[in-house]
């Protein structure tokens, strides 16, 4: 679980982190000016808006949505796959039973006494 789970999920978050922290040094003092009808709504740096809390809580989210993504593709995957294992095992429990009544047709013609071994 280790390795398939939390290691991933550490490894995606912190490259995360490591670019929103890389752009956080490279923009944080830029100016952010947004107005809502000819209103300032938001006015200063993206230092105050966009805080390492804020990244480090968002990389996180990012890392854990894409462990779900990665796990939903696996479970499907495996779906997918025992989807296939069941239609064999019908397809051979179709053709034994072919075979048995293929069995009980000669039965009569033969003498051959037939046993059923099937639970009821």
């Amino acid at each position: 679980m280790l390795k398939k789970m939390v290691l991933p999920t550490i490894a995606i978050s912190s490259t995360i982190l490591a670019i929103f922290l890389m752009i956080l040094a490279e923009y944080g003092s830029e100016r952010i000016e947004i107005k809502v009808d000819n209103q300032d709504f938001v006015y200063s740096e993206v230092k105050d808006l966009i805080t390492p809390g804020v990244g480090a809580a968002l990389s996180l989210t990012f890392g854990l949505v894409s462990i779900v993504a990665i796990e939903y593709r696996k479970s499907v995957a495996k779906q997918k796959k025992l989807e296939k294992q069941l239609l064999f095992i019908k397809k051979a429990i179709s053709h034994r039973d072919a075979q048995i009544q293929e069995l009980r047709k000669h039965e009569i013609k033969s003498n051959v006494r037939f046993i059923d071994f099937r639970m009821r």
